[in-house]
């Protein structure tokens, strides 16, 4: 499976926190670099890229419309 860096928008030091700590309970590997802005961080991820985009649940689709 092929990984590759996500990396999010400009965010404080504890939303960068909140963020490095929910992807480490994941066991997801985190960068924090620092933004032009000096206040703001910039968090990265590395994610797993899938061929196709994941499947909508059935039970959520009209049987009449498909």
């Amino acid at each position: 499976m092929k990984m590759t860096w996500f990396h999010h928008p400009p965010m404080t030091t504890d939303e960068a926190k909140q963020l490095i700590t929910l992807y480490h309970s994941r066991n997801v590997k985190t960068t924090k670099h620092l933004s032009a802005d000096p206040r703001l961080w910039i968090v990265g991820a590395l994610l797993p890229e899938y061929r196709n985009a994941p499947k909508g649940r059935s039970q959520y689709q009209q049987k009449m419309w498909s």
